[in-house]
């Protein structure tokens, strides 16, 4: 069972729907083609606006004219790429970096002694919402935790169901994920 969102134009233009449902992690690769596409969205309409300013030739659109536009824009693309590849690889890696941080202070926690197993469930539970949000549960490093902690007891199941919005259904969609990955 998938879980079905509506994808808004926002998702579709910034290339959300490059994680296919959670199946292809956020990461590197994935950051590249969003930026590609995002770079060729945002040149497709400079190139249509550039030839509707220029209505002798925006009348009568052709191959030639096409390429020596692109060829006139080659350094605007290059920096519009490297621009979307940056903003997205600097989320991404702000991402990365607090989901690692969250396992780290529960991993603390657990050093520490503390057993209060409920809230342990809790907190892990919200860690397995954070993945799945984030596009990283299937991601192996964080698809390895989640399993582990999924097998551990029902008391992490227990409490995302609970506390998750659509708690089953994610909760089946993100053991599906961390079981093909992990």
């Amino acid at each position: 069972m998938r879980v079905k969102r509506s994808m808004s134009a926002v998702s579709f233009l910034s290339g959300e729907w490059f994680f296919r449902d959670g199946y292809h992690p956020n990461g590197g690769d994935v950051v590249v083609c969003r930026s590609a596409w995002v770079t060729v969205l945002l040149m497709t309409t400079v190139e249509i606006l550039w030839n509707w300013m220029r209505p002798c030739i925006g009348c009568s659109l052709k191959w030639d004219i096409f390429l020596s536009d692109l060829i006139t824009l080659a350094p605007w693309i290059g920096a519009i790429f490297g621009a979307v590849y940056v903003a997205f690889y600097a989320r991404f890696s702000s991402q990365w970096a607090y989901l690692a941080n969250l396992y780290n202070l529960i991993k603390e926690v657990e050093v520490s002694g503390v057993n209060d197993v409920k809230a342990m469930a809790q907190w892990k539970a919200g860690f397995i919402e954070d993945a799945l949000d984030l596009h990283l549960a299937s991601k192996s490093n964080f698809a390895g935790v989640i399993r582990a902690w999924a097998g551990n007891s029902n008391d992490v199941r227990d409490a995302f169901i609970s506390y998750t919005p659509g708690g089953q259904q994610r909760w089946d969609h993100v053991m599906k994920l961390s079981e093909s990955r992990g």
